[in-house]
């Protein structure tokens, strides 16, 4: 983070004491390329995730034009897996490590085991399998998976299981202590 740039504190914890998000530590590590994101790339994520959640409920479903696609993957990985959701975009954090974030889904059954899933309108990249081993270390629940939805109606579903993924993530938790400091609603550099 260079100085004058500052990141909003997404997560509070009970006391209203201000904790970093996971995807910001990924980010300040290094681990995530921003200059992929768009603001249209976020806003498609986005909407993709809340469409999900209106799918979940049984809600009526007005799908913006180009984004069919995603929605489309989405019914068929439900149809094909079937995964027993216990939770949605779950708020989780640990304040004795200063961390928050969100969780997509936690599942009571995914495959027959408990985890955690995300889901992507994006590539596989790299940090997924860190950003997904932080959200087991802020809601314990063992398998650790990401769903990848395309706009042409696919999805891919991938397991994330090598233990480097914590230790990475831990390792840049600590780089980010003493990098920033929290300044009201944002995160300025220290």
């Amino acid at each position: 983070m260079v100085l004058g740039e500052r990141l909003a504190v997404r997560y509070r914890s009970e006391s209203g004491t201000p904790l970093i998000s996971v995807t910001q530590v990924l980010t300040l590590a290094g681990r995530i390329d921003t200059t992929w994101f768009t603001p249209e790339s976020a806003l498609r994520g986005q909407i993709v995730h809340d469409l999900t959640e209106v799918f979940d409920r049984g809600d009526e479903l007005i799908v913006p034009s180009g984004l069919e696609g995603y929605m489309d993957a989405y019914a068929e990985f439900l149809a094909i897996v079937k995964p027993v959701y216990s939770a949605s975009e779950l708020k989780v954090w640990n304040a004795a490590l200063g961390l928050g974030g969100r969780i997509d889904r936690l599942c009571s059954s995914l495959f027959g085991m408990p985890g955690v899933l995300d889901f992507k309108t994006s590539d596989p990249a790299p940090w997924h399998g860190q950003q997904l081993s932080a959200y087991n270390v802020l809601r314990p629940t063992g398998a650790r998976w990401a769903c990848y939805l395309s706009k042409n109606g696919r999805y891919r579903l991938r397991a994330y299981n090598d233990p480097v993924d914590h230790q990475r993530f831990m390792y840049d938790l600590a780089r980010t202590r003493g990098t920033v400091m929290a300044d009201g609603d944002h995160w300025v550099a220290a």
